[in-house]
């Protein structure tokens, strides 16, 4: 579990709940988080606010104000969130958080964050009520500096967009080793690319060979007609389109379900057993929906196809394009963990 310091600083406000609102944002980030978190207060006024991201009506504090008052108050901590009552934020202002940058004196320093929020006020979008706005705004920005420390792409606005409390999700899929991880030294990659390179031209390709190469070919591609398939289910239709441009004796599939049992059961694939120490590109993994004694989907599912060892493409379910959007970790933490789904690997044998 990852340990980090986060200080909030509490400008020209004092609330009875302080002390509970805040052990309630510590304890919602374990088991993935552990933080330390510390108050102060300050009292400043007239702070000047100026447009973010090129846009008037987009408003934060002044980042000049923000490195000479607040930046030097977190300077020891990984992460400062300055909170301002809603009295002191633009009225015009579209937005009222923000994750700015992690630079101090010209150095990296802690991530600069900050919302605007009252004691008792609640969020709410669509007529629901999801929590405080400090625990929702508070919730938002962390995440976004600690996907800022991961180097991760960031999906907490995927997630928010969707419902507020989805963003719970990005917790599992957090990875503070991300980083070293890509950061291969630049002679083990050139001596992977010229063996990649060797073997294409010494030898055919295996079909799962083929079938990522596919994958790969049809980034940002949308396969669906909106008018037949809806972009949030038609995963199986993505994944059998491609297979099918493979192998045409392969036919289009529209479901997790009957995608799970065509794969199992065809003499063209083969399912690989668990223990499974390392995936390999061209391997189709699939969440089958699940269905109720009368046939009904219960829980939706998904499947998509593996280009490398770790990471798989498969439709996004907002936009519909086909797209790197899981890793093996995600798959296991949020299709089998979380949502309760069997996760089953197949691969082509023929």
């Amino acid at each position: 579990m990852k340990k980090l310091k986060l200080l909030v600083v509490c400008n020209s406000f004092s609330w009875s709940s302080w002390r509970s609102q805040i052990e309630s944002l510590r304890k919602w980030f374990l088991p993935y988080v552990d933080f330390t978190i510390d108050t102060i207060r300050t009292d400043f006024q007239d702070i000047p606010f100026t447009s973010f991201l090129g846009d008037e009506n987009l408003l934060g504090i002044s980042p000049r104000f923000y490195d000479n008052h607040f930046a030097p108050l977190g300077a020891k901590y990984d992460i400062t969130m300055v909170v301002l009552p809603v009295s002191m934020w633009p009225a015009k202002n579209k937005a009222r958080g923000w994750r700015a940058n992690n630079m101090y004196q010209g150095k990296t320093g802690s991530i600069e964050l900050q919302i605007a929020a009252d004691e008792h006020e609640q969020c709410i979008t669509n007529n629901r009520v999801w929590g405080t706005t400090f625990e929702m705004f508070a919730k938002h920005e962390i995440l976004h500096a600690l996907y800022m420390m991961t180097g991760q792409e960031d999906k907490v606005h995927y997630w928010w967009n969707q419902q507020p409390t989805l963003i719970s999700r990005c917790l599992p899929s957090l990875d503070f080793e991300y980083k070293k991880k890509k950061l291969l030294p630049l002679l083990e990659m050139l001596v992977q690319a010229y063996q990649s390179l060797i073997a294409l031209m010494t030898k055919p390709m295996t079909p799962s060979e083929h079938i990522a190469k596919l994958a790969r070919e049809k980034e940002n591609t949308d396969f669906t007609d909106d008018t037949k398939v809806e972009d949030k289910v038609s995963c199986a239709y993505a994944v059998t389109t491609i297979l099918h441009e493979h192998d045409n004796r392969i036919p289009i599939i529209y479901g997790t379900h009957e995608l799970d049992k065509y794969l199992s059961t065809s003499s063209l694939f083969e399912r690989v057993l668990d223990p499974i120490k390392k995936m390999s590109a061209g391997w189709i993994w699939v969440a089958p929906s699940i269905k109720n004694a009368k046939g009904e989907i219960t829980q939706h599912g998904h499947a998509g196809i593996y280009v490398s060892s770790t990471e798989s493409m498969s439709n996004d379910s907002i936009d519909g394009l086909w797209k790197k959007n899981y890793t093996r970790d995600e798959i296991r933490k949020f299709f089998g963990q979380a949502l309760g789904l069997p996760i089953r690997i197949y691969k082509k044998v023929v």
